[in-house]
């Protein structure tokens, strides 16, 4: 067997293992980012932007909405972006069908629990008052 021979068969027995470290890195990536607007949120610092945040049109409309909203929604987001971070586990040791399942199940369960704490927070956040017509 050659030298190219040996390579070729290690790489594809690590094939299905390198298959479930994508998804693994993608929900790293999901559950630092998740986590990051939740501290940011809680301490007031995530400021209006066009990239990360909770962005309606309440929010967009008022930064002491915004601002209101996102520490409100923060416990939800870290919940959210460990759910996200736990959810690699399975993702690692589950094979065949399983571990995009897993990936699924994790990314699901992220986007409903952020999503129910947004419903809350904009439920009791006052919307903010129009500006007076000069």
């Amino acid at each position: 067997m050659t030298a190219s021979a040996l390579v070729t068969a290690a790489v594809e027995a690590q094939t299905p293992f390198l298959e479930r470290v994508y998804p693994a890195v993608c929900l790293v990536v999901l559950g630092a980012v998740l986590v990051a607007m939740g501290r940011m949120g809680a301490r007031r610092t995530l400021a209006p932007n066009a990239l990360l945040g909770i962005r309606t049109r309440r929010t967009m409309a008022s930064e002491r909405v915004w601002y209101d909203v996102h520490a409100l929604t923060a416990p939800w987001s870290l919940a959210a972006g460990l759910v996200a971070l736990i959810g690699i586990i399975p993702v690692l040791l589950l094979e065949g069908p399983f571990s995009p399942l897993a990936m699924l199940a994790s990314v699901g369960t992220s986007i409903v629990i952020l999503g129910l704490g947004t419903v809350h927070a904009l439920r009791r956040v006052p919307a903010a008052e129009p500006e007076a017509d000069r």
